[in-house]
């Protein structure tokens, strides 16, 4: 279980491990692995404050935060119509 004092996982909202080991993104947020990653391919952000949050190809991890990454705040992606 987290260490944050979470009783379960905001996910899913079940305390177990079958959905993987626990995973905390950039934002300090932990999460069932699985879950999380579920999340992040569909939505795109961290699921309890909503900041972007981008994963990261395996080969190109080099963050402390496993398969995470933040967005920077100020990006400028460019909008088609």
């Amino acid at each position: 279980a987290p260490s944050d004092g979470l009783d379960c996982c905001p996910i899913c909202l079940h305390d177990d491990d079958d959905n993987g080991a626990w995973k905390e993104t950039p934002c300090g947020h932990r999460f069932h692995g699985r879950c999380v990653e579920w999340w992040l391919q569909d939505k795109g952000s961290c699921p309890m404050c909503r900041r972007q949050v981008v994963t990261m190809p395996a080969t190109t991890a080099i963050s402390t935060y496993d398969d995470f990454a933040l967005w920077p705040d100020n990006i400028e992606l460019p909008a088609y119509i």
